[in-house]
């Protein structure tokens, strides 16, 4: 019972950190996420299997207060991380986590890494086609394609920006 409460705690704290950085409020994300993070190390047993790792919390606070080196780093760490336990739990393939790839992807684009930051979206596109969710492509599709444009790439951005349409579309 109190793991499961831990676990909600932490991502309560992640989402509230999440409206917190889409409104500009940087320093009171951070300090969600490093609650969230303490309320994740004071776990002692290996039952509690939570989706946010150690390194992701702090590559969200390090990503947020524009510490992309740091937070390009955890995102890595994360994907290396053999007793990541994320993809059975989310009904993955086994593999990196897509969700991880794309904000490791998000940091090397506002870095300027684009062609880094193409391959893991593209890497996240491909692990999420294999799902066979249409809808679960946006991301990575919008991704990729704002790499594209930034790149100089219009017309292949034009075409990933009308597939991330036509895909959702057609869900609707």
């Amino acid at each position: 019972k109190k793991a499961g409460a831990r676990v909600g705690i932490m991502r309560a704290l992640r989402e509230l950190a999440g409206l917190y950085r889409l409104q500009g409020r940087y320093q009171d994300a951070a300090r969600l996420y490093e609650r969230a993070l303490a309320v994740g190390s004071e776990r002692h047993d290996s039952v509690v299997k939570v989706d946010l790792t150690d390194y992701e919390l702090r590559g969200l606070i390090y990503e947020t207060t524009g510490r992309y080196e740091e937070a390009a780093a955890d995102y890595q760490r994360v994907l290396k991380k053999e007793d990541f336990n994320t993809a059975e739990r989310l009904h993955l393939p086994p593999g990196p986590n897509p969700f991880v790839l794309e904000s490791l992807a998000n940091v090397l684009r506002i870095q300027g890494k684009y062609a880094e930051a193409e391959r893991a979206f593209e890497k996240s596109l491909a692990i999420r086609e294999k799902l066979d969710v249409s809808w679960d492509l946006t991301t990575p599709l919008l991704g990729l394609a704002k790499v594209k444009q930034l790149r100089g790439a219009y017309s292949d951005a034009d075409a990933l920006y009308q597939r991330a349409l036509s895909t959702n579309e057609t869900e609707f």
